[in-house]
């Protein structure tokens, strides 16, 4: 059930983030947003509605030194 004030309505959306560090230096990353591809509106306003973005992705590394 959705709870909706002034026809914009509430949601819940799911992110997953990992990371794992190989060392003091160097570690990954990595993580799914919005894991069940949740449709929802980053932004409603007079000028119009702005969906947010879909399921997505992103991996990364560090390195400090």
């Amino acid at each position: 059930r959705q709870m909706c004030i002034r026809d914009s309505c509430s949601y819940s959306v799911y992110d997953l983030l990992a990371e794992y560090s190989f060392s003091k230096s160097l570690s990954v990353n990595g993580a799914i947003n919005n894991i069940f591809d949740s449709e929802y509106y980053t932004r409603v306003n007079n000028t119009g509605i702005l969906p947010a973005m879909g399921r997505n992705y992103y991996a990364g590394v560090t390195y400090r030194f």
